[in-house]
C-alpha cells in the first residue's frame, strides 16, 4: 500500500526519465492527497512504456492510471491499466484510465487502454481526463471503463469516452466501447481532429 500527497507506484516525480517494463500489481492501493498516478506521479520530459498497473488508486485531485499529472514533452506508449480509478474533490478532480492531467508542450499517447471502473466529481476521461493546453495526440488507443462523473452543487460534471475535457486534442485511430454517466457525455467530441475512431 502507498499513500502521499504526491505519489506514485513506480516514482513520485520523473524528469527527464525514461522507464521501462513496469507493473504494478498485488492486492495493494494507491491513495494520494494531490497528485497520483499507478506508474509516476508527475512526468515532465520523459518517456513511459510497456507499463502495467492493476491495483486501485484514490486520490483528491488529479489522478491518472499510469501518469497523475504529465507536463513538458512526453510519451506514453504500449500501457494498460485494468485498475479502479476514484477522484473524491468535490470541485476540481481529474481523472484518466491512462493520464489524468496534461498541460505542456507535447504529449503522445500510443497503443494504450484502459478497461477499469472510473469514479469522479468534475473531470473523467478513458484515456485523459483533462487537457489544458500544448498538444496533446492520442493515437491506437481505446478504453471499455465505465466512466461516471457525479455533479456536487452548480459544476457542471463531464466524462468522455477518450478525452474528459480539452481543445487541442488530436485522436487517431481511438475507440470507446464502455458507458458514460455525467450531465456532459462528450464520447469523442470534445476534440480538436479526430480520424478513423469511433465510439459505440
Amino acid at each position: 500500500n502507498l499513500s502521499g500527497i504526491e505519489i506514485g507506484g513506480i516514482a513520485a516525480f520523473a524528469t527527464n526519465t525514461t522507464i521501462t517494463n513496469c507493473s504494478v500489481t498485488g492486492d495493494g492501493y494507491i491513495k494520494n492527497l494531490s497528485t497520483g498516478g499507478g506508474i509516476v506521479g508527475r512526468l515532465t520530459n520523459g518517456t513511459v512504456s510497456n507499463c502495467h498497473v492493476t491495483i486501485p488508486i484514490t486520490g483528491n485531485y488529479t489522478t491518472g492510471g499510469i501518469v497523475g499529472y504529465c507536463d513538458g514533452t512526453s510519451r506514453i506508449e504500449n500501457c494498460y491499466t485494468t485498475n479502479d480509478l476514484t477522484t473524491r474533490n468535490v470541485t476540481s478532480s481529474k481523472l484518466g484510465g491512462i493520464v489524468g492531467s496534461f498541460y505542456g508542450r507535447n504529449l503522445t499517447i500510443s497503443k494504450c487502454y484502459s478497461t477499469g471502473k472510473l469514479f469522479s466529481y468534475s473531470i473523467a476521461g478513458g484515456i485523459v481526463g483533462n487537457e489544458s493546453g500544448g498538444t496533446l495526440t492520442v493515437e491506437n488507443c481505446f478504453s471499455i471503463s465505465d466512466i461516471k462523473v457525479k455533479q456536487i452543487g452548480t459544476n457542471t460534471s463531464k466524462a468522455g469516452g477518450i478525452l474528459g475535457q480539452g481543445s487541442s486534442t488530436k485522436l487517431v485511430n481511438c475507440y470507446f466501447a464502455g458507458t458514460l454517466d455525467a450531465v456532459k457525455n462528450y464520447g469523442l467530441r470534445e476534440v480538436k481532429a479526430a480520424t478513423d475512431c469511433f465510439f459505440d
